[in-house]
């Protein structure tokens, strides 16, 4: 019998591989991690701020960011030159970048340790856009595996499916060949990142603030509050912080609810009840928003 095949690890091998965390509880050095999203959601600033923490934290060496959707030009509100200037010759940002390069630019490297590649775009890499297909998604996730087996840490982004709010778009192969898929949602500066998978040890929903001027992550922590709601409540959630943002003084119940509801008429959009809003938002008190008791009787302020 076969004690042991040649040149194929086994398990005790794997086991003594010390790999780190690049962002606790999230992102494992090796792995490949899917962020999938709305479009418009935030998720080129959270890479970038990811890109950051793990530079700055030393547990990564150098972030490759190839960008098959955005132009440079595109980005200059985002303070991407200056980022790239901070980070010369650790980070590499390729915006326009010609997707019939990718497999010919990451074959010739066969150690890539210490190294994230970040994929924006991603929908573009997979023969020309066939991102339902099942050939065409598993080739794509069978080098991206390639990749990972040369010591590659990957992520690499989605938009979210019509059809299911829950899930990535496109062929459920990109799904299945991840270590982890995360959904990502933003209430103003807040991402909330719910796992799929739980394949990793100690991966869990996150909570995570960024400073989008400079693509700061300001904390990270454990969060469930946000998991758990309809998308009638977060749609309430994310209105109500949205409408915050524009008035630094705080607003009262009346004023509140009466801009809620004007946004709710304009755009259809699908929110909780007036009885139900005031315990949902009590919810988030210190967490979202601070709720102070104004100077009328029973009147509550609500603000950022």
């Amino acid at each position: 019998m076969i004690a042991k095949f040649k040149d194929i690890k086994t398990l005790d091998e794997f086991a003594k591989l010390d790999l780190k965390w690049l962002v606790d509880g999230f992102i494992k050095e090796q792995t490949i991690t899917q962020l999938f999203g709305q479009s418009g959601g935030g998720k080129t600033t959270l890479s970038l701020a990811l890109a950051k923490y793990a530079l700055d934290n030393k547990s990564i060496k150098q972030v490759i960011y190839i960008d098959c959707d955005n132009s440079l030009a595109s980005l200059n509100d985002n303070n991407v030159r200056d980022f790239i200037e901070k980070y010369k010759n650790i980070f590499y940002y390729y915006p326009d970048y010609e997707p019939s390069r990718f497999e010919c630019d990451f074959s010739s490297c066969d150690d890539f340790t210490g190294v994230l590649l970040i994929i924006d775009g991603t929908i573009n890499l997979i023969d020309g856009g066939k991102i339902n297909s099942d050939e065409s998604a598993i080739k794509f996730m069978r080098f991206i595996k390639e990749l990972r087996a040369k010591r590659l840490t990957i992520i690499f982004q989605n938009h979210t499916a019509k059809h299911d709010k829950s899930s990535s778009k496109g062929n459920n192969q990109l799904e299945n060949y991840s270590d982890e898929n995360f959904k990502t949602e933003r209430i103003s500066s807040t991402y909330t990142l719910t796992p799929k998978k739980y394949r990793i040890p100690n991966i869990s929903p996150l909570k995570i603030e960024v400073d989008k001027e400079n693509f700061e992550i300001k904390s990270i922590c454990r969060f469930s509050e946000l998991f758990n709601l309809s998308d009638e409540e977060k749609m309430s959630i994310k209105l109500c912080v949205e409408i915050l943002e524009q008035d630094e003084s705080g607003l009262n119940q009346k004023e509140l609810t009466a801009k809620l509801y004007k946004i709710k008429d304009e755009t259809h959009f699908e929110i909780v009840g007036r009885n139900k809003l005031w315990s949902l938002l009590k919810k988030f008190e210190n967490k979202l928003f601070s709720i102070k008791t104004g100077e009328k009787p029973n009147e509550k302020i609500y603000k950022l």
